[in-house]
């Protein structure tokens, strides 16, 4: 049977939907890498202090913590760009699969009504969004294939899908 030019609009159309969708997903993402690698590259003690409450303190050097924020800025430029992305989309989730495991309490009970969390931290509901953006960077990853718009792609003809 014979698709009619409509259908044949409609999937080009859908194509086209899911590339831009896939395109906002990574600069969305990307951008989130950017910024919070920037903040700890110009406020390292603002990087100290995260880690000390959410983690320990395992990572309260200052210049561990400048040297993830560069890591992050560069994740984040690659993203955004889409070069590389099978492997930066691999660290982006378990960046952002650490931080959820790091405030999965917030993710659960985003108002401290049940768990009644002893931990000092104020507005726990802003940690809610790492969930959303762990299932952004899961999505960009299993759908590698389908990001028509990334550099890696059109450079390098989907060697790095």
């Amino acid at each position: 049977m014979a698709t009619s030019s409509f259908e044949n609009t409609g999937a080009l159309r859908n194509e086209w939907t899911i590339a831009l969708a896939l395109l906002y997903g990574r600069v969305a993402v990307g951008g989130l890498f950017f910024w919070w690698g920037t903040k700890k590259i110009l406020d390292p003690a603002f990087g100290a202090a995260v880690s000390s409450n959410f983690y320990g303190g395992a990572f309260s050097m200052e210049a561990l913590i400048m040297a993830f924020g560069f890591f992050q800025v560069v994740i984040g430029i690659l993203m955004i760009l889409g070069l590389f992305r099978r492997i930066v989309h691999v660290a982006g989730a378990v960046m952002l699969g650490f931080t959820a495991i790091s405030v999965w309490y917030s993710i659960v009970d985003p108002f401290n009504l049940w768990l009644k969390n002893k931990r000092p931290v104020g507005n726990s509901q802003l940690f809610y969004p790492t969930s959303i953006n762990l299932a952004a960077q899961l999505i960009l990853l299993a759908t590698i294939g389908q990001d028509r718009l990334a550099l890696d792609r059109i450079l390098f003809r989907g060697k790095f899908r």
